[in-house]
């Protein structure tokens, strides 16, 4: 039975995306992909001590994610989304 693959990174990530990055640039990055690139290369290392696959969000998974994390940090308090977060988390590592 092979293991499936660590999510916890994508709570840092959200965490990184309220802590860093303001609601001007999070839109920017929402809509224009090279913006995107960019403050995820910035995050990267940080991502990376958490456990993020190296080269996750040049993957086609790795940029859905990105913009659902996106996605949650524009339209939700911090709070619930790290609660919406930590159970998609959950539903990907098959505990929920």
């Amino acid at each position: 039975m092979s293991q499936r693959p660590s999510y916890r990174w994508m709570r840092d990530c959200l965490e990184l995306l309220y802590d860093r990055v303001d609601d001007e640039r999070a839109r920017a990055m929402l809509f224009e992909p090279a913006e995107r690139s960019i403050v995820y290369a910035e995050l990267e290392l940080d991502l990376a001590a958490s456990g993020m696959p190296e080269g996750m969000f040049e993957t086609s998974e790795g940029e859905s994610l990105g913009i659902a994390l996106l996605a949650l940090r524009l339209r939700f308090p911090r709070d619930i989304a790290l609660e919406k977060v930590e159970l998609n988390i959950a539903m990907r590592e098959g505990r929920a």
